[in-house]
Protein backbone atom coordinates (compact mmCIF):
# COMPACT_ATOMS: atom_id res chain seq x y z
CA UNK A 1 0.00 0.00 0.00
CA UNK A 2 1.15 3.55 -0.99
CA UNK A 3 2.08 6.34 1.46
CA UNK A 4 -0.78 8.15 -0.86
CA UNK A 5 -3.45 5.42 -0.01
CA UNK A 6 -3.07 5.53 3.46
CA UNK A 7 -3.67 9.41 3.44
CA UNK A 8 0.05 10.55 3.36
CA UNK A 9 2.05 12.62 0.97
CA UNK A 10 5.60 13.01 0.65
CA UNK A 11 6.43 16.25 -0.02
CA UNK A 12 10.00 16.63 -1.00
CA UNK A 13 13.19 15.11 -0.54
CA UNK A 14 16.79 15.95 -0.25
CA UNK A 15 20.30 13.90 -0.83
CA UNK A 16 22.58 15.26 1.75
CA UNK A 17 26.56 15.50 -0.08
CA UNK A 18 28.72 12.13 1.08
CA UNK A 19 31.21 14.48 3.18
CA UNK A 20 28.28 16.36 4.98
CA UNK A 21 28.76 16.90 8.69
CA UNK A 22 26.44 19.64 9.35
CA UNK A 23 22.59 19.01 8.71
CA UNK A 24 21.50 22.08 10.30
CA UNK A 25 20.44 23.70 6.80
CA UNK A 26 18.79 20.64 5.31
CA UNK A 27 16.52 20.25 8.86
CA UNK A 28 16.04 24.05 8.71
CA UNK A 29 14.49 23.64 5.62
CA UNK A 30 12.37 20.58 6.39
CA UNK A 31 10.88 22.80 9.33
CA UNK A 32 9.92 25.40 7.08
CA UNK A 33 7.98 22.67 4.71
CA UNK A 34 5.69 22.61 7.31
CA UNK A 35 5.85 18.79 7.08
CA UNK A 36 4.08 16.85 10.03
CA UNK A 37 6.33 14.01 9.71
CA UNK A 38 10.49 13.81 9.12
CA UNK A 39 12.19 10.47 8.19
CA UNK A 40 16.21 10.51 7.82
CA UNK A 41 18.45 8.17 6.88
CA UNK A 42 21.95 7.43 6.77
CA UNK A 43 24.09 4.58 5.26
CA UNK A 44 26.62 3.43 7.34
CA UNK A 45 28.88 2.09 4.62
CA UNK A 46 28.75 5.40 3.63
CA UNK A 47 29.81 7.47 6.81
CA UNK A 48 33.24 8.49 6.87
CA UNK A 49 35.30 6.44 9.44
Amino acid sequence: MSDSARGGAVAGSVKTPFNATDDCSFLIAAQASGAGVLASTRSAARTPR
